[in-house]
């Protein structure tokens, strides 16, 4: 009977990754430069909404609302069933290795990033951002966050550079704001059971210290979700409409139930909001990073994205499935 609510619950999600992961891109990736800015110059946020005037569309939402809840109320009671605890406790048992995947997906992608010129994503070279100056210190900074090696230091510095860029850029790097949340972490715990820190240092941090200061990780990483849910695919629709339009998604009317390129945006708009505030109280936490998780595969074959820029993701992902959250809606609601 379990086996069958979870192959129920698997393919709820699944239905929810396909339709979300169509339109969740990271649009900046997929679409020219020219065509971004364009529709990121004028505020169209009326278009969205607009698309709730047919009784089908708001029909439409309704569904979709009363599925999610659907989703995440199986959730709640297949939480309660003997394998999912199994499941959470062998998750749980994976958490001394979480430091160490945050660490290595963040420095690679520090790496990776230097390396293509680009200071956090392909859209943001070094020349128009910091200079070139700052692309060899990035690189320097990536390797030693992945060796483990003064990590306290080159997280520091990787701050200093992620705000001397928010100057440059304004709040455009909220986008990013996920690379903020992991470096605080280290700044203030750089030094894990598997670096370099440890061995020539010899200093120990205890597992519970990061448990205490995750919730830093996944707030960031909320907000960053939010910032691009509200200020690209709600505020500016016309963006997302475009990704819609150059891959013809309207053909596939049946996953999205509509033709309307508008009625998608704001699905996928809310819809990524949704995920984002779950993240940031830590809702049904593990189901949510689990869902997210999905969607960012799905997304990278589906439309080609170079890979390099969602290693932070990936890695993000894996930390919250492993690593114990204490400042939770979860816990509450457990008690």
């Amino acid at each position: 009977m379990h086996i069958r609510r979870v192959i129920y619950l698997i393919f709820l999600l699944a239905y929810v990754a396909l339709t979300a992961s169509s339109v969740m891109a990271h649009e900046v990736y997929v679409l020219d430069k020219a065509t971004f800015d364009i529709g990121a110059a004028v505020e169209t946020s009326t278009k969205a909404f607009a698309s709730l005037n047919t009784a089908n569309n708001v029909w439409l939402l309704a569904y979709g609302f009363i599925g999610l809840m659907l989703v995440y109320g199986c959730s709640v009671l297949l939480a309660r069933t003997q394998l999912f605890r199994i499941y959470g406790l062998r998750l749980a048992n994976l958490n001394k290795y979480a430091p160490l995947l945050l660490r290595i997906f963040f420095g690679v992608a520090l790496v990776i990033s230097t390396a293509a010129g680009s200071f956090l994503g392909p859209e943001l070279p070094f020349m128009n951002v910091l200079g070139e100056w700052a692309r060899w210190l990035f690189m320097i900074l990536g390797i030693a966050i992945t060796l483990g090696i003064f990590t306290e230091y080159a997280a520091a510095l990787v701050l200093v550079l992620f705000v001397t860029a928010f100057f440059y850029q304004g709040p455009y790097m909220l986008t990013y704001f996920a690379y903020v949340g992991e470096a605080i972490v280290l700044l203030m715990y750089g030094v894990g059971e598997y670096s370099f820190d440890a061995h020539w240092r010899r200093r120990r941090v205890s597992m519970s210290n990061f448990e205490q200061e995750a919730f830093i990780v996944r707030i960031c990483y909320g907000i960053a979700l939010a910032y691009t849910a509200v200020t690209v695919k709600l505020t500016h629709p016309d963006i997302t409409a475009a990704v819609v339009t150059k891959y013809n998604l309207t053909q596939y009317h049946w996953l999205f139930l509509s033709s309307d390129p508008y009625f998608i945006t704001l699905i996928a708009g809310l819809l990524e909001l949704f995920i984002a505030l779950c993240i940031i109280f830590g809702f049904r936490l593990r189901l949510t990073v689990g869902i997210s998780l999905l969607i960012y595969t799905i997304s990278l074959f589906f439309f080609g994205e170079v890979v390099w820029p969602h290693l932070i993701f990936f890695g993000l992902s894996f930390y919250l499935l492993m690593m114990p959250q204490k400042l939770t809606l979860d816990r509450v609601l457990t008690r």
